[in-house]
């Protein structure tokens, strides 16, 4: 790729290093080290400077396409190189140490400034990411822009030829011509998923903005489709952005925004940086932006340094965000580092006011005689996972033993901790609640309650969940063994309550200890 070279910052850069080195040698230094040697030295080292940043590249013009990462690299480079030819170059001279303590002191210096500056001149360019202000309405219009017609007193005065409906095709060129010109590949996955001609062109807005004001000042129920082309990993509450977005929409509106996951972040990371830094670099950014947002007092402190921009979201967690806030998510799509999603608002907002964040949570859970109970677990999937069942149940349907195959919700460690079973030592707090019992069936989700036969769920509420289910004992691999094995438990169960317990208990350590049986 040809690299366009840019004399400004060339320019700039020559200045800099000249101001950097006059400062530091002419007038910090004595005047008994003004020798010959040392001018020479400093003809030398400006070659290696000069050549150093043209083969790094330092002097092409920045695409403000690039990430500031990448654009800075070629900078980050040449330093590295400078620094390193430094080294040896002044050995070779011979010079005192104070002399070359000197010299190396101001190289360095160099390289600091020069990298301020840069970064200073980077962003005082780059083109805003947002259009904060400006809302493009797909008004019924002829202009390929949307154009205020004003009567003189500055009022926007419609055009009372033009009609509310927008023809199907005019309604498409117009989004692939104008809004998503931008995004060919965007609006290709748009048009094919989803019939464009069955939305008014007066109910459709396309944005791209992390303000929650460009959402809140539209009227509740009036919008059909809106597509914000802001990444949702810049909003701070994302959930309360979403719950307004969801009032804001019609009954079946659809919803297509994006956001960055937390693998391709990783992946970005690789992309840009060398293997070994990208990994230590991403190490430092997971544990700030990931982890830290997620800790109770620590998260305040986070939020206020960062207002929530450039957040870490799993792949789980922004789904069953949506899934939370009454959407259903219809399509996924990868595009630039980023994952775009269809959505359909096909309810109102979840009332659950304590959604699953922490390292450790509650998941409501059926109980005895049916009621709810809040099973405690250390986390092993992502936040918002379990919002997400039906979507990943309906997609991966279930694996050996009754798990969901291919449960992207589970996390690395999640799935060493449920190995160990070291997520569901905190569920002795419902057993000292008397919630549940120390064998049983599993405390089950709602849905999952939902896919047993009726006789299978009329014996299950007769009696409380237990910590060691018949699982253990019987080891079964489909979901009609699952059902199987519960109804031989809960039958013998009702004959002699104490003694099917003892049985199952000490059949089931004996599998786990010795026959190495693991629920997965």
């Amino acid at each position: 790729m040809r690299k366009i070279l840019s004399y400004n910052t060339l320019i700039l850069e020559l200045i800099l290093y000249s101001w950097v080195y006059f400062f530091f040698y002419y007038v910090t230094f004595n005047s008994q080290y003004y020798e010959e040697k040392l001018f020479l030295y400093l003809g030398i080292q400006f070659v290696v400077w000069f050549l150093v940043v043209w083969l790094t590249h330092s002097f092409k013009k920045f695409n403000y396409k690039e990430n500031y990462y990448k654009s800075l690299s070629p900078f980050v480079n040449s330093y590295i190189l400078f620094l390193l030819f430094t080294i040896p170059l002044l050995y070779l001279f011979s010079f005192s140490p104070y002399v070359v303590k000197r010299i190396y002191f101001s190289s360095t210096i160099y390289t600091l400034w020069s990298f301020v500056f840069e970064s200073f001149r980077y962003f005082s360019n780059k083109p805003p990411r947002t259009d904060e202000i400006d809302i493009k309405l797909l008004k019924a219009t002829t202009y390929p822009e949307l154009e205020e017609l004003s009567n003189g007193n500055g009022i926007i005065k419609p055009d009372e030829k033009e009609t509310e409906a927008f023809h199907s095709n005019e309604f498409s060129e117009q989004l692939k011509k104008t809004y998503l010109a931008e995004y060919p590949s965007l609006f290709e996955f748009i048009s094919s998923n989803i019939n464009l001609g069955q939305f008014k062109s007066s109910s459709s807005i396309v944005i791209r903005s992390a303000d929650p004001y460009n959402i809140n000042v539209i009227q509740d129920g009036s919008i059909e489709f809106l597509i914000n082309l802001h990444e949702l990993n810049d909003i701070r509450r994302i959930n309360q952005y979403f719950i307004n977005l969801n009032e804001k929409l019609t009954t079946g509106g659809i919803y297509v925004g994006k956001f960055e996951p937390t693998r391709f972040r990783y992946r970005r990371f690789l992309d840009n940086y060398p293997s070994l830094l990208a990994r230590l670099i991403y190490f430092y950014d997971f544990i700030w932006r990931r982890v830290t947002p997620k800790l109770p007092v620590i998260k305040r402190f986070y939020f206020a340094v960062t207002r929530g921009k450039d957040r870490s979201i799993s792949l789980a967690e922004g789904l069953g965000r949506l899934y939370y806030s009454g959407f259903e998510v219809l399509k996924l799509h990868e595009y630039n580092n980023f994952i775009v999603f269809i959505a359909k608002k096909i309810k109102t907002p979840s009332t659950d006011s304590h959604p699953s964040y922490g390292p450790m949570f509650k998941m409501k859970r059926v109980g005895k005689n049916g009621n709810d109970i809040f099973v405690y677990k250390l986390r092993t999937m992502h936040p918002y996972s379990e919002y997400l069942q039906k979507f990943v149940f309906d997609r991966n349907s279930l694996d050996v033993g009754g798990k969901i195959k291919d449960d992207f919700r589970i996390t690395t460690w999640g799935a060493i901790f449920r190995k160990l079973w070291i997520d569901e030592l905190p569920m002795f707090i419902n057993y000292f609640k008397r919630e549940m019992k120390l064998v049983g069936v599993r405390p089950i989700s709602s849905h999952y309650y939902s896919l047993y036969p009726k006789e299978l769920q009329e014996k299950r509420i007769k009696t409380k969940p237990g910590l060691v289910p018949p699982f253990y004992v019987d080891m079964p691999k489909t979901m009609d063994e699952i059902v199987a094995s519960e109804l031989k438990y809960l039958a013998q169960y009702e004959k002699a309550p104490i003694k099917t317990d003892v049985k199952y208990f000490f059949q089931s350590w004996y599998n786990i200890l010795i026959k190495r049986a693991r629920s997965g």
